[in-house]
């Protein structure tokens, strides 16, 4: 981006000699204001995109670069590009608030961050998670210690956010943990033990071990996960006993089975079919079998999950086209266009699998289990990080395998910024294989060929039929 002149950063009326030009104090706040627009689109483009089927996930670095670039603009504004941000605080748009937040969180001299802890205590729960999701990026330790000032807030909603982004910034202590995980409310104690699993203390195995006997179990079930992080037997045991005594409502209970690498015998859900996918055994016919019949199931949601359990497993590259109509809506709701949208998605036929199986059968033989048609194995799970197509939620699991695995492993979320999952990628996966010729060329991760993107290129891009509501100058 080219660098703006010095008293049109800050707003002030400057002459320039060879053009014999004046720019004032008015043009700078549009160009505040198009910049403000910018990053509030491509904030909001950005939490979808890791998780959109079409979007191979290191091209969401093209976005991150112009996010950065409008971003440093308008920190180079100072004084007038940060009031214009304070101001939208206030709006209506948790797009245009998400935005705000980012920016003031950016500027690392003075304190620009004072007006927003101000207003969050009357903020809506909605803003309050934009918020959140715009504190998890910038360096700056500004953002910490505003977020620790609310982790004994009496609003509930904001100790939440703040135990959630220090946990996902790994800038929480132990002993804030410890509160939170016996806090009254349960989404703070849940929260809490995920910024222990992610904190990966062992230090924790203890006050985590008493969670599992005194709270409930939507906490209880995150606590068990983060001792099977830490290696702590009681946390898969607790959850083999959890999942047998359950009938209906266990949640995420049988999917984190999974990461473990055993079956459940639950009642079809998508928790429970994706774990079995998960674990991917095939040492004895019943895993496969479920699934199959599952495929039959009455909902549509078990069928979809059933065959992409399967295909996780045996990576048969069975698909079908499915045919939805998607809508936009404006503002108050009404539909203003709507087309038929035709996307690729593991087969449902259980006559294809069938016929599949059949044919391929003896390739799966000595494993025990199976992951993309391989046998389970770490190296499969580095090379599930690094796949270019894999979704969000796909790798964020697989980070949680290599943990329960292996123990050890560096910070690391399917979410960050591209540049920085791509560094991490490369040196764990130098550290963990250093001998190992299978894993070389995903070493430098990433480096296929990258079609167009089918999502908009611009907030004043219309065409894709989006809306693209310009912020109030």
């Amino acid at each position: 981006m080219t660098r703006l002149p010095a008293g049109l950063a800050g707003g002030d009326p400057i002459r320039d000699r060879s053009g014999g030009w004046i720019v004032t104090a008015t043009l700078s706040r549009r160009l505040h204001t198009d910049h403000l627009e910018e990053v509030a689109f491509l904030l909001a483009l950005r939490v979808g995109l890791f998780d959109d089927p079409d979007v191979p996930w290191p091209r969401v670095d093209e976005y991150e670069q112009r996010l950065t670039a409008h971003r440093d603009a308008l920190v180079e504004g100072g004084e007038a590009a940060a009031g214009m941000a304070t101001e939208l605080l206030a709006s209506d748009d948790v797009d245009e608030v998400r935005a705000a937040a980012y920016i003031l969180a950016s500027y690392k001299a003075g304190d620009r961050l004072a007006p927003l802890w101000q207003m969050l205590p009357q903020a809506s729960a909605e803003s309050i998670s934009a918020i959140g999701y715009a504190l998890r990026y910038p360096e700056n330790q500004a953002v910490c210690r505003g977020l620790e000032s609310l982790l004994e807030h009496e609003r509930a909603e904001l100790r939440a956010m703040a135990v959630e982004v220090l946990g996902y910034r790994r800038e929480i202590t132990t002993a804030q943990i410890e509160v939170a995980l016996a806090d009254q409310d349960l989404e703070v104690a849940r929260q809490a033990a995920i910024a222990a699993r992610r904190a990966h203390d062992t230090s924790l195995v203890r006050v985590l071990e008493i969670a599992l006997g005194k709270q409930p179990a939507g906490v209880a079930v995150e606590a068990a996960m983060a001792l099977m992080t830490l290696g702590a037997p009681s946390g898969i045991d607790w959850l083999r006993q959890y999942c047998r005594s359950l009938q209906t409502d266990y949640g995420v209970a049988p999917l984190y089975l999974g990461l473990a690498g055993e079956i459940n015998s639950l009642p079809p859900s998508e928790p429970a079919v994706c774990g079995l996918g998960i674990a991917g055994r095939v040492d004895s016919s019943e895993t496969t079998e479920r699934l199959l019949g599952l495929l039959t199931h009455d909902e549509e949601t078990i069928r979809i999950a059933a065959a992409e359990a399967l295909e996780l497993m045996y990576a048969s590259g069975l698909v079908e086209e499915h045919t939805q109509q998607q809508q936009w809506t404006d503002p108050d709701g009404e539909v203003v266009d709507s087309e038929s949208v035709t996307t690729v998605r593991p087969s449902t036929s259980p006559e294809n699998w069938k016929t599949w199986l059949g044919n391929n059968a003896s390739r799966f033989r000595n494993a025990a289990r199976l992951r993309r048609g391989q046998p389970w194995s770490v190296t499969g799970l580095f090379e599930e990080l690094n796949d270019s197509h894999a979704r969000y939620k796909r790798r964020s699991q697989a980070v949680c395998e290599v943990m329960v695995s292996e123990g050890l492993f560096r910070p690391f979320e399917a979410d960050w910024f591209v540049t920085r999952q791509q560094q991490v990628l490369v040196d764990c996966t130098k550290r963990a294989f250093p001998a190992d010729q299978s894993l070389r060329r995903y070493r430098v991760p990433c480096q296929v060929q990258l079609l167009p993107l089918r999502v908009p290129r611009s907030v004043h891009d219309t065409s894709w039929g989006g809306d693209a509501s310009p912020i109030r100058a």
